[in-house]
């Protein structure tokens, strides 16, 4: 990240825009808007309150990114709702738990 580099920055409350880089520190990268985010997380400082929001490379990635958390909540809400009866056998529910990235065993064992 350099100065004049343009992020696009989402605010908690939804609203966003691109912001310009204007000075680059070590740990911390300061934004046109007064803000200054993290270079590794890009989330912006909020002092001795909550963080106002954080920055993204581009529109393209936030939108990527939102697109993916809400596909994984709506997975999470309808892998609740499943029942799992004598139709599942003990190899398919580890195949899906590795799937996640999710060592099981037929025996439930991690």
């Amino acid at each position: 990240m350099k100065v004049g580099d343009k992020l696009y920055f989402v605010y908690y409350d939804r609203s966003c825009g691109y912001l310009e880089v204007v000075k680059v520190g070590r740990v911390w990268a300061y934004l046109s808007n007064g803000y200054r985010i993290d270079l590794k997380t890009l989330r912006s400082d909020g002092g001795n309150y909550s963080s106002p929001g954080r920055a993204w490379k581009s529109k393209e990635e936030y939108d990527a990114s939102y697109a993916k958390d809400k596909l994984w909540l709506i997975f999470r809400i309808l892998v609740r709702e499943v029942k799992v009866d004598n139709d599942f056998t003990s190899k398919q529910i580890v195949k899906a738990a590795a799937a996640l990235g999710i060592d099981l065993d037929e025996k439930g064992t991690q």
